[in-house]
């Protein structure tokens, strides 16, 4: 029996792209590639006993991605704390809540630096030249089926040559087939929903890899 209902959810992001300020030492072609984000996640539960949660929506700490600033508020005020998992890095959210109502906000804002290069120097690599710790990002997941997308990939990019070519051509196809809209996905939704619909919900990162 579930412990709580998720009463709904909301994520609304914005992004200030363009230029940013040229930091010292830093080449021109850098501080063109910073982007700023800013992003707010708000849940709302119906708890209905004791439950522990734990929240995957902390921004990431990375060598490309730095958190500018960032807060967490819940109510009812609940202690918490943020665990940074060994693996991959993620940043979790744990707290423990009673039965009630449990609404838990995170805002964060980020820069992102971009790797930029020309689309004729990206070029695919051999499988064989992979280093061995990216291989399990091969493998087709929960939301990224890329076995059901396979015979769809072979048949609309197989003809595109390996590269930036044909990424575009797989986004071009993505974002002319699903439409991002906020609440129309489940816990069941993911990138192969492409193939039976033709407007979707947030699964277009899915697709696009899956595609890939």
């Amino acid at each position: 029996m579930p412990l709580t209902t998720p009463r709904a959810s909301r994520l609304r992001a914005d992004s200030h792209p363009g230029p940013a300020a040229l930091m010292p030492h830093e080449p021109a072609g850098i501080a063109a590639s910073r982007t700023r984000l800013g992003y707010t996640v708000d849940l709302h539960y119906d708890v209905f006993a004791d439950a522990d949660f734990i929240f995957s929506i902390h921004a990431a700490r990375t060598e490309q991605q730095r958190v500018l600033r960032e807060a967490v508020v819940i109510e009812p005020g609940v202690d918490w704390r943020v665990d940074t998992e060994p693996l991959f890095g993620n940043r979790l959210l744990r707290l423990r809540a009673g039965a009630g109502t449990l609404d838990v906000r995170y805002i964060g804002n980020v820069e992102v630096v971009h790797h930029l290069e020309e689309p004729q120097h990206v070029v695919a690599g051999d499988i064989a030249d992979l280093p061995a710790e990216v291989l399990p990002f091969l493998r087709p997941s929960r939301y990224c089926q890329a076995d059901a997308l396979q015979s769809l990939a072979w048949r609309e990019f197989g003809d595109v040559a390996p590269g930036h070519a044909q990424v575009a051509a797989v986004c071009g196809y993505v974002n002319s087939r699903v439409e991002f809209r906020v609440g129309t996905s489940t816990v069941a939704t993911s990138g192969a929903v492409i193939v039976t619909l033709p407007i979707c919900c947030p699964s277009w990162i899915g697709a696009g890899i899956g595609l890939v």
